[in-house]
C-alpha cells in the first residue's frame, strides 16, 4: 500500500492526512477497497473519499455529522443519536426555535449512511456530514501600493483647501459648494479621502485609468443626510483582523473567531489579531476597513460606513498566500450563533466562495437574516467572484443572499466580476484605497492598501446598508435588501429591462440592478420618493443637433407631480427643457448647437415640489459624436459557429446590392449605444449599419481600396455629422457575389438577453486593383440586449483569378466581441 501523505489543504482541526489513488485503483471498487484498508488500521480513526464539486472546489467528509431537528430539543433525538452512534459535542443556536446540532460518529460510522438515516427518521430539516471545503477570497490582483497612489489634479486641490478653511473656521459643510466641476458635500478630512474614488469620483488617474466623475456611489451626498449611527453594526466574516489598527478605534463592537483559538481546536473564542503567526490573514482588515474605518479624524482613509461599526468574525484556517482557505459547516453555524447574540447588526459582509449547495450554511446564513436585531433581520452579502464567467459563485448565488459584483472607476463592470442570473448589485472593486495590515506583513509596506476584487465590492455594498439603516433603524432586513437593489443606478451602458423573478426594477444579468447609490438608498430607507435616471448616465455622449431621450425610472415613494428638467454645465443652469413634463419615464429633445462643447453637463429632474431632485452624473454635449473609450481589455477574439439565418426572421429590402440604404429596420428591443437608446438600424450595403432612423451622409460610403488600412473614405473615418453610431463589420466597396445575394436580420431569445443578428449573404468586393479576393462573403452583426456587439465572420469562397490577402483569409470562421463599456 502507497504511504499516506500530509494534505495540501491539511486542517489542524481534522489532522489529515491524504491518500492518492494509483492510476490501478480509480474505480469505484479500487477506492472501496483502499477505503477498507484504511479504515481496518488502528492508527487511523476514520477514512473518507474527497469529492470535487463542479467548480472545483475540493470537500472533505469528517467523522461528524451536522443536522437541524424539525422541533428543538425534541426528545426523539436522543434515540436517533443511538442508532447511529453518535454523541453531540456541540449546538448552535439559530434564533429562539431554531438550533443546528454537531455530533461525532463512533469509529467504524460512516457519516454519510448516517446522515442519510437521521433524514430517513423524519426528526430532522437536514443531516450531512460535517464538510470541511476549501473556499477562496474574492481579491482581485488589481492593486496598487499607496507609495504609487496618484495624486489629485490641481482643481480638486484647490476645492479641498476651500473646503479645509471653511472646516477650520466650523462652518460645516451642509450647502453644496461648486468649485469648477466639482460639487462638494459633507467631506471628511482625511487625507487619503482624496484618492479614495468610489467614495467621490472627481475624475482621479487611478492606476493610469482616469475616471468618470460621478462614478462613484454618492457617499458624500449620503453623508449630508446621515453620517450613520454608532448603534448600527455591520458584520464581517473573514479572516483575522489587525484588531490593534488606529482606524478601528472604538470601531469594533466585538470580535469572535468561530474557527477556534488560533484556529487549532475548533472551540469558538474571541478573534486574536492577526500576527506572524497568521501571514496569510490579510484579507479580513481592508474588509473591514472600507466599511468603518475612522472617518474624519484627519488621518488615514474614510469609509462607507462613516461612524458605523463593525462586528468581526474569523470563519476560517489555513489561509494560504493565493487566497485560499478551510472553513467547515460546524465553523460557519457558530458564526451565525455569536453574530445573532450581537445588538444593531443590519448586514453581514462575506468577501468569499467556495463549495457547492450546502443545507447547513444556508440555514446559518438563514437564521441571521431573520433573526438579527431581535427579529428585524440582516441583509446577508456575498461577493460574486472573480473568475469573469456569467455564473455567479457560491454562496453568492444561494437563495436570500445580495449577490455583489464589482465595477472600476469608469462605471463599467470589471472583467474579472462574475455575472449572470444571480446577480444582484454592483459596486466599486477596482483599486480601492483602504486600511492594510500595520508593518510589512501587510499587502504592502504602510498602514494602507489599494485593495481590488468583488471582496472589496462587497463590504461597499454592506456600507451603504449600513448607512440606509442609520436613517431608519427600524427597517427590516428584507426592507433594507429592497432599498439596496432599488435605488442602483443603471450605469455600465448595458441595455436593462424588466426580467422574470425581478421585480424590483430594470435589471440586467452583467450589473444586476446596476451600481449601488447611497444618497438615494438613505433616501428612500426615510420614506422619500426617489427617481434614478436611466440616461444620461456617467460617460454619456450627446451630439448637438442630435434628438436624445431622457429616461428615468421611479426607484421608491410615488411622484405626485409632473417633472421639471433642467440642463446645467456645471453649476449654472443652461436651460429649462421642461417646467412639467408628465412623469412617463421618457421625455425627448435636442441639444442646441450655440451650446458650448463640454463633459460638465447634467440633467436635473425636480418632483413633488421640489422634494424630490435627481441630478445626473456629470456627460459630454459635443459638436461630434462621443469617441469610443473601449480598452484593449473590452474586446476579444473567439472562435464560434457560425450559424446561416437561412428562412429565418425577416429580408432586409434595398434598391439595390451596390451602393444603397436600407429603410429603419426593427431591432426587436431597446439598443443602448454611445448613452443612448435605439430600437432601429438602418443596413448599408457596404457592410456597415447606422443605428436610429436616419440615413448616413451618403449611401457610397467605404474604404478607398481594399489594402488601404487607414479606413479613408470610409464610414469610421467621415466627419459628417449624419455618420455617428456606424457599426461596421467590412466596410469596403462591396457588391453582389456571384450566388444569390441577400440581407437579413432576426431577433431571438427572451428579455433581457435577446439578440438581434443582421446577416449580410453573399457579398463580394468590387474595388480593383489587386482584383476581387473572393466570389462570396457572408457575415454577422450580432446586437446583444446586454449591449454587447459581435461580429461574426462565415465562408468566404475564395476568386481563384485574384491573388490572396492572407489578411482577409484570417477572419474567417472568427468572432470579434467588444463588450459593453461607458463612453
Amino acid at each position: 500500500m502507497r504511504q499516506l501523505t500530509l494534505a495540501k489543504d491539511q486542517s489542524p482541526l481534522l489532522r489529515t492526512l491524504r491518500y492518492e489513488l494509483a492510476a490501478s485503483e480509480r474505480s469505484e471498487d479500487g477506492m472501496k477497497r483502499i477505503l477498507a484498508t484504511l479504515r481496518a488500521r488502528p492508527d487511523i480513526e476514520a477514512a473518507f473519499p474527497a469529492y470535487i464539486t463542479e467548480f472545483g472546489d475540493t470537500l472533505y467528509v469528517t467523522n461528524e455529522v451536522i443536522y437541524m431537528p424539525k422541533v428543538k430539543g425534541d426528545p426523539r433525538l436522543q434515540g436517533m443519536h443511538n442508532d447511529n452512534n453518535a454523541t453531540v459535542i456541540e449546538t448552535f443556536s439559530m434564533g429562539p426555535d431554531k438550533e443546528q446540532v454537531l455530533v461525532k460518529l463512533a469509529d467504524g460510522v460512516d457519516p454519510l449512511v448516517a446522515a442519510k438515516r437521521m433524514v430517513e427518521s423524519g426528526l430532522v430539516e437536514f443531516a450531512q456530514p460535517n464538510f470541511m471545503t476549501i473556499c477562496h477570497v474574492h481579491q482581485s490582483a488589481e492593486r496598487l501600493t499607496p507609495s504609487s497612489a496618484p495624486v489629485s489634479d490641481p482643481d480638486e486641490e484647490h476645492a479641498r483647501q476651500i473646503l479645509k478653511a471653511i472646516q477650520a473656521a466650523k462652518n460645516p459643510m451642509r450647502a453644496a459648494l461648486p468649485i469648477g466641476p466639482i460639487r462638494l458635500y459633507l467631506t471628511p478630512n482625511d487625507p487619503s479621502f482624496v484618492n479614495q474614488w468610489f467614495l467621490q469620483n472627481t475624475g482621479q488617474n487611478i492606476s493610469n485609468q482616469i475616471g468618470v466623475i460621478g462614478a462613484d456611489i454618492s457617499a458624500t451626498e449620503a453623508w449630508d443626510i446621515t453620517t450613520g449611527s454608532t448603534s448600527v453594526v455591520v458584520s464581517v466574516w473573514d479572516s483575522g483582523y489587525d484588531l490593534d489598527h488606529p482606524e478601528f478605534a472604538g470601531k469594533i463592537v466585538s470580535s469572535y473567531n468561530a474557527a477556534g483559538t488560533n484556529g487549532t481546536d475548533g472551540v469558538g473564542g474571541p478573534a486574536v489579531p492577526t500576527d506572524p503567526g497568521a501571514a496569510n490573514e490579510n484579507h479580513g482588515t481592508p474588509c473591514a476597513g472600507l466599511i468603518a474605518a475612522l472617518t474624519n479624524n484627519n488621518a488615514s482613509v474614510a469609509s462607507v460606513g462613516y461612524n458605523v461599526r463593525v462586528h468581526l468574525v474569523r470563519i476560517g484556517f489555513n489561509f494560504t498566500a493565493t487566497g485560499s482557505f478551510s472553513t467547515t459547516d460546524a465553523v460557519i453555524a457558530r458564526a451565525a450563533t455569536n453574530t445573532l447574540g450581537v445588538s444593531g447588526v443590519v448586514a453581514v459582509s462575506q468577501s468569499w466562495g467556495g463549495g457547492s449547495a450546502n443545507a447547513s450554511w444556508e440555514a446559518s446564513f438563514n437564521s441571521v437574516r431573520t433573526g438579527a436585531r431581535g427579529g428585524l433581520g440582516a441583509v446577508m452579502l456575498f461577493s460574486a467572484g472573480n473568475a469573469g464567467t456569467g455564473i455567479v459563485g457560491y454562496p453568492a448565488r444561494a437563495a436570500n443572499i445580495i449577490a455583489v459584483g464589482a465595477t472600476d472607476n469608469s462605471d463599467r463592470r470589471a472583467g474579472f466580476s462574475q455575472f449572470g442570473d444571480a446577480l444582484d448589485v454592483v459596486a466599486p472593486g477596482v483599486n480601492t484605497l483602504t486600511l492594510d495590515r500595520q508593518g510589512t506583513a501587510g499587502y504592502g509596506p504602510g498602514n494602507e492598501t489599494f485593495f481590488g476584487g468583488t471582496s472589496a465590492a462587497c463590504p461597499i455594498a454592506a456600507g451603504v446598508v449600513g448607512l440606509a439603516a442609520s436613517a431608519n433603524p427600524s427597517l427590516s432586513g428584507g426592507q433594507l435588501e429592497e432599498i439596496l437593489q432599488r435605488t442602483c443606478d443603471k450605469v455600465g451602458n448595458y441595455a436593462y429591462g424588466t426580467a422574470t423573478g425581478r421585480p424590483l426594477g430594470l435589471w440586467t444579468n452583467q450589473m444586476g440592478y446596476g451600481r449601488v447609490n447611497a444618497r438615494r438608498a438613505v433616501q428612500a430607507a426615510q420614506g422619500n420618493a426617489t427617481l434614478t435616471l436611466t440616461n444620461p448616465i456617467s460617460g454619456s455622449a450627446w451630439q448637438k443637433g442630435q434628438a436624445v431621450n431622457i429616461t428615468w425610472v421611479v426607484s421608491s415613494g410615488t411622484i405626485t407631480t409632473n417633472i421639471v428638467i433642467e440642463l446645467y454645465k456645471g453649476s449654472t443652469l443652461i436651460a429649462a427643457l421642461s417646467t412639467g413634463a408628465p412623469n412617463t419615464g421618457t421625455f425627448s429633445c435636442t441639444p442646441s448647437a450655440a451650446l458650448t462643447d463640454g463633459n460638465d453637463y447634467r440633467i436635473r429632474l425636480t418632483a413633488n415640489s421640489g422634494t424630490v431632485v435627481e441630478t445626473s452624473p456629470f456627460f459630454t454635449i459635443a459638436t461630434s459624436g462621443g469617441t469610443f473609450v473601449y480598452s484593449p481589455s473590452s474586446t476579444f477574439n473567439t472562435t464560434t459557429t457560425y450559424t446561416d439565418l437561412g428562412t429565418n426572421g425577416s429580408v432586409i429590402t434595398t434598391d439595390n446590392f451596390d451602393d444603397a440604404n436600407s429603410a429603419p429596420v426593427n431591432i426587436g428591443f431597446n439598443f443602448n449605444y454611445n448613452g443612448r437608446i435605439y430600437s432601429q438600424f438602418i443596413l448599408n450595403t457596404n457592410g456597415f449599419i447606422k443605428l436610429g432612423n436616419t440615413p448616413p451622409s451618403s449611401a457610397a460610403l467605404f474604404i478607398s481600396t481594399p489594402q488601404d488600412q487607414t479606413g479613408a473614405g470610409g464610414a469610421l473615418a467621415s466627419t459628417n455629422p449624419a455618420d455617428v453610431d456606424i457599426i461596421s463589420i467590412f466596410n469596403h466597396d462591396l457588391q453582389a457575389g456571384t450566388s444569390t445575394p441577400e440581407y437579413r436580420v432576426h431577433t431571438t431569445g427572451t428579455a433581457p438577453n435577446r439578440v438581434c443578428t443582421i446577416q449580410f449573404k453573399n457579398v463580394r468586393e468590387k474595388q480593383t486593383p489587386p482584383g476581387i479576393q473572393f466570389d462570396n462573403m457572408n457575415f454577422q452583426i450580432r446586437l446583444h440586449e446586454n449591449g454587447m456587439i459581435e461580429f461574426v465572420y462565415g465562408t468566404f469562397t475564395p476568386n481563384t483569378s485574384a491573388p490572396m490577402l492572407l489578411e482577409l483569409l484570417a477572419w474567417v470562421s472568427k468572432a470579434y466581441r467588444l463588450l459593453p463599456r461607458s463612453w
